[in-house]
């Protein structure tokens, strides 16, 4: 008798069409991790490469397979594995240049001195590059190797970006416009780049800590806490389990003692507005559902398993609390589900870093 009730409970309208919404999303997700990722892979043309600080990025076509050498005297340096073509992008400023003609002729020289066997030296000419005052001379190394350098004047600084490319092979001559025109100076993502790449730099274990950290905060939990590991450079399942530890921390006080801090800081006013309001909150998602006093575990399961901003493991908590679950019962449904609401965010935190 016990079981037909519960199912009955369990197994009404309303939740069976939650837990249809939650499969679509799960299986919606995985099924944009593997497509896209999929895709990726299958792109043939072109492929954007990007300096470290976000600033310069350029696309290159793919049947080269270039790939990015790290040199920290370029802003970005590209090196074909067929071919041994190289493409080098740096910068430098132009404040204490007073003649730029003289001082890029003086450059070609002073580039031309380092090679051997230079024959074919054209002179500096004046050309645009995207609208972009820009300089341009090339000359032959060993027969065999064209080196095409451009200096593209932009503000106060001069972009340089040199082609190394081997005649001998596939030849990269008829890609240098398609490469340069597809230049971009990202200058306004630099501030942004630069702190995630300052975040990408520190230590692993304090990558650990700081996705912990914001898995713990409201709203953010776990929905914002895998992307930020991501991001900061960790593997995606170190990102999940940092976040899903971070997230699960709060379920413990919350639900224990919420209501004696409500108690305590609910004497001031301030403090009393925000009380006020996660109250009133965890006690509309109550109302809204009233199969979760009869289907408590259930119902907090479902409720934090869909990753949205009105639901995750500080409301479900909230909520717990008002319905005077017990810990030790309401721990493992909200621990499940946030770990369930962390899997979709982890496949579609995979999807977007294929497509981006």
């Amino acid at each position: 008798m016990d079981i037909l009730v519960l199912k009955e409970k369990l197994l009404n309208k309303k939740n069976i069409i939650l837990i249809v919404i939650l499969l679509i999303m799960i299986i919606v997700a995985i099924s944009l991790f593997f497509i896209l990722n999929k895709t990726k892979k299958e792109k043939l043309k072109p492929i954007s490469f990007s300096s470290s600080d976000g600033s310069v990025s350029i696309t290159a076509p793919s049947e080269y397979e270039f790939s990015v050498i790290d040199d920290a005297s370029y802003l970005l340096l590209l090196k074909s594995q067929i071919t041994g073509s190289s493409i080098y992008v740096s910068e430098t400023s132009t404040t204490n240049i007073r003649d730029i003609s003289k001082f890029i002729e003086y450059d070609k020289n002073d580039y031309i001195s380092k090679f051997p066997n230079i024959s074919q030296v054209s002179d500096v000419n004046e050309l645009t590059v995207q609208g972009l005052q820009a300089y341009n001379y090339n000359f032959y190394y060993k027969e065999n190797m064209y080196i095409d350098v451009y200096w593209i004047l932009k503000d106060s600084k001069f972009i340089i970006v040199d082609f190394n490319i081997n005649k001998d092979k596939i030849d990269l001559s008829s890609h240098v416009t398609e490469i340069l025109n597809s230049l971009q100076l990202n200058e306004e993502v630099y501030m942004l780049t630069s702190f995630f790449m300052t975040l990408k730099g520190i230590p692993f274990i304090a990558k650990c800590l700081i996705t912990v950290f914001v898995g713990m905060l409201p709203i953010i939990e776990i929905r914002g806490a895998i992307p930020l590991g991501y991001v900061m450079g960790l593997n995606y399942w170190v990102a999940y389990l940092c976040s899903f530890i971070g997230n699960i921390i709060p379920i413990f006080f919350i639900v224990k003692y919420i209501r004696p801090l409500f108690d305590f800081f609910g004497r001031w006013k301030f403090f009393k507005r925000i009380i006020d309001w996660a109250t009133n909150k965890a006690t509309k998602k109550i109302q809204e559902n009233t199969k979760l006093q009869s289907a408590v575990a259930f119902g907090l399961f479902i409720f934090v398993a869909i990753p949205i901003p009105t639901t995750g493991a500080w409301v479900g908590s909230l909520i717990a609390n008002f319905l005077d679950i017990p810990l030790k019962k309401a721990f493992v449904p909200l621990a499940l589900g946030v770990a369930v609401a962390g899997f979709i965010v982890l496949c579609a935190t995979g999807a977007v870093a294929a497509v981006v």
